[in-house]
């Protein structure tokens, strides 16, 4: 009976659970400089719906951790791209004109993985103009994140959450600053009629 209560023990643990690997709303940035025009921010369905799942030895093998990759991506960009431009507005379009906005940045996280307990991730930024033209594409290479190996080995299934995070953080904001850089320095090269340099 013993042995039964044992084995029985034994393939419960080994079904694990599916553990979801949340992340808070960062700081918003604020910006010394904006850029002087009315942002639409589009973020597509299935991005949003992404979802990246792993399992650790460290965190026990039978759990599975889940990551939403593309609501990750969009918590970090209200915070860090909100603040960069005079209004910055959250569209369900592409389409400048029918989101009433002057110009419209769609992103994308195309690429998302845990290796070696680290984040590793690609960002793309498309921004549009009044007639669909890309005006702007950037993003970058892929971003390692730093490594979260100590919290996780040491910690186990309770350093696993706090091991992603951390690394997802540390790729994610230094793609974004280059975003943000990016647009900040260009912006004048988007309207149709250029805006000199020394105003």
């Amino acid at each position: 009976m013993r042995s039964m209560i044992a084995l029985g023990s034994i393939l419960l643990a080994a079904q694990g659970c599916t553990r979801l690997i949340p992340f808070n709303d960062p700081t918003p940035i604020v910006y010394e400089d904006k850029v002087p025009v009315r942002m639409g921010y589009y973020v597509s369905p299935e991005t949003m719906q992404k979802i990246f799942a792993t399992r650790s030895w460290a965190g026990g093998i039978a759990n599975k951790w889940i990551v939403y990759p593309g609501q990750v991506m969009d918590q970090y960009c209200r915070a860090y791209l909100s603040g960069a431009f005079d209004e910055f507005v959250a569209v369900p379009y592409t389409e400048v004109d029918v989101a009433d906005v002057d110009f419209v940045v769609t992103l994308d996280i195309p690429e998302y993985y845990l290796a070696g307990y680290r984040a590793h991730l690609r960002l793309t930024a498309e921004v549009r103009d009044a007639d669909g033209r890309i005006v702007y594409s950037g993003g970058g290479p892929l971003e390692t994140g730093v490594s979260g190996a100590a919290k996780a080995l040491s910690l186990g299934a309770f350093g696993i959450r706090s091991a992603v995070r951390q690394s997802t953080h540390s790729a994610i904001t230094v793609v974004l600053a280059r975003i943000v850089s990016d647009l900040q320095s260009t912006w004048k090269k988007w309207t149709i009629e250029p805006v000199p340099d020394d105003e």
